[in-house]
């Protein structure tokens, strides 16, 4: 069964479920990139890792709790029946633990040389949120815009706020820039879930035939692949919920589609 929506599901942005489907496209434009480039480059998976901070909101998470209650053995706590304070409150409370986090994103690279040729990043709720995980992408993004490497960033992500730049601004849901090497302009194509993904251009080293890279086209694979029309349910609102125009555009759609 195929996704409802033309373009990007926004029920794949929900946190439980976009970290396969960051995962499984990651690994889908690997591959359709080295199908098309030949034997000029090589793609490799690169891993950047950080410890959150403990006041960000993806930091916190519920670990297992036991508590004992004073009144199931008070003698062996020192707690006398008669203490005024003999009612017990027991309740289960969050800590803010620090998690370790993993982003996964793509590089390009000569094959002779090793050089980097493009980076590709498909962002993550993390680089859009105030915290480590904003800082330590935006500070890699601003390291290579230094630089003449090429730069492809992919935000399918609703959640959090779009990444910086400057220039006539337009509405959208989802964005997708690319900024070939040495320039300080680059594409933008901004589109929202109403509408489908633009294709676009892999920047490579000038004169090479660069491939076409078909988002909309790899997710669709991916959403029948990983079954997952039956891990979501289109009766509810999605995470993050949609505007209230959206809201009905949707409720028609999925209605129209029975899966409301």
């Amino acid at each position: 069964m195929p996704s409802p929506f033309p373009g990007m599901d926004p029920y794949l942005e929900h946190p439980w479920i976009w970290p396969d489907v960051h995962h499984r496209l990651i690994g889908a434009i690997a591959h359709e990139i080295e199908e098309q480039v030949g034997d000029r480059y090589y793609v490799s998976v690169e891993r950047r890792v950080y410890v959150s901070e403990p006041d960000e909101p993806d930091a916190f998470r519920i670990p297992d709790v036991s508590v004992i209650s004073a009144a199931e053995n008070d003698d062996a706590y020192g707690v006398t029946q008669q203490s005024e304070f003999s009612e017990t409150s027991v309740v289960t409370v969050q800590l803010p633990v620090p998690d370790q986090i993993r982003e996964y994103f793509l590089e390009v690279r000569d094959l002779q040389s090793g050089r980097l040729v493009t980076a590709i990043e498909l962002l993550s709720p993390t680089n859009k949120r105030p915290g480590a995980g904003r800082a330590e992408y935006e500070n890699k993004r601003m390291e290579l815009l230094a630089t003449r490497a090429n730069l492809v960033e992919i935000d399918l992500l609703r959640v959090g706020h779009p990444m910086r730049f400057s220039g006539h601004v337009v509405a959208g849901d989802y964005r997708i820039l690319v900024r070939r090497g040495g320039r300080s302009s680059a594409t933008l194509y901004a589109f929202s879930v109403r509408n489908v993904i633009p294709e676009f251009p892999l920047p490579l080293r000038r004169d090479d035939e660069e491939p076409w890279i078909y988002i909309g086209a790899l997710l669709r694979q991916l959403y029948d692949h990983g079954r997952f029309h039956m891990r979501v349910n289109y009766a509810d609102e999605p995470v993050p919920p949609f505007s209230e125009e959206d809201a009905e555009w949707a409720d028609k759609l999925l209605r129209e589609q029975e899966l409301r």
